[in-house]
């Protein structure tokens, strides 16, 4: 719609041009981005959209003539882009405790069940949760893992049960983090999903979602997937632009796409249940 590349290129925010190496960094007021020069702009957008080169990944020009300020990120996808990033997590946590218990253990005793231990904590919350091995082409095991797709109530539902049970399926030495990680993002999307706020209340949720990047990142070193590459676009307009958001717009939830999700989960749902996928019409 705005005419962006990718979420993977350099500059893949909507609302501004940071590069993806600086997401991380929360060294700055709430406003840094939110102004020139690093702001972006529907005129600017349609400029630099013309040059070849230092286009800050403006690749075509934008279909719909709409003000970046009246663009305004969706609660639910930040919601199913943020619980992706920290199942993701939870997932190689339990993967890199399998390895190393597993490689001293006798022939025929039962292997992976810090693995196992993770699905059914998340499967004890209500949702329906399998992790598998993936296999490549040739029908071998690609050493990798790949776990169910969850639709957005299934991920809120995670959000409020799962917090209480990661201290028992993940490693010890950082299961406190991990855990304050999920419970203060929860926070943070109760906050998102509110209505009206003061000023005050704004500037605590952006000094609290500050601090929660700066608690992933903490475990860079010592778990797999907390690495300062991990801020996701996502992530960053959750902290730098959402309380601009608010502060315009007094909310977001006016703005949610639930509405239209919902309708996609309840088709995905029908067609998941029918026996005949590929003409669903025939059953």
């Amino acid at each position: 719609m705005l005419g962006l590349k990718g979420a993977t290129s350099f500059y893949a925010c909507a609302w501004c041009k940071v590069h993806k190496d600086k997401r991380w960094d929360m060294n700055h007021e709430e406003d840094f981005y939110n102004k020139p020069p690093l702001q972006r702009t529907l005129k600017e957008l349609k400029e630099l959209s013309k040059k070849g080169r230092e286009n800050f990944c403006c690749e075509h020009e934008p279909l719909l003539n709409i003000e970046l300020d009246h663009v305004i990120l969706d609660e639910l996808h930040l919601l199913l882009r943020v619980v992706d990033v920290l199942l993701n997590n939870l997932l190689e946590d339990v993967l890199q405790w399998d390895k190393k218990d597993d490689l001293n253990k006798k022939r025929g005793e039962k292997k992976g069940v810090h693995r196992e231990r993770l699905q059914a904590a998340i499967r004890s919350c209500g949702v329906s949760f399998d992790i598998w091995k993936k296999t490549n082409a040739d029908g071998k095991g690609s050493g990798t893992y790949d776990f169910t797709s969850l639709l957005g109530n299934d991920k809120k539902q995670l959000l409020r049960e799962l917090p209480g049970k990661i201290l028992s399926v993940v490693q010890t030495s950082t299961s406190n983090t991990v855990k304050k990680i999920w419970e203060d993002f929860r926070e943070l999307y109760t906050f998102i999903g509110s209505g009206q706020n003061s000023d005050k209340q704004i500037t605590d949720f952006f000094e609290k979602a500050k601090s929660w990047v700066n608690l992933f990142i903490s475990l860079r070193d010592k778990r797999k997937g907390y690495e300062r590459a991990r801020i996701t676009p996502y992530i960053h307009a959750m902290v730098f632009h959402i309380p601009k958001f608010f502060r315009t717009h007094k909310s977001v939830k006016i703005f949610t796409g639930q509405g239209v999700e919902k309708n996609n989960d309840y088709a995905r749902n029908i067609v998941l249940h029918k026996s005949n996928k590929w003409d669903a019409a025939s059953d």
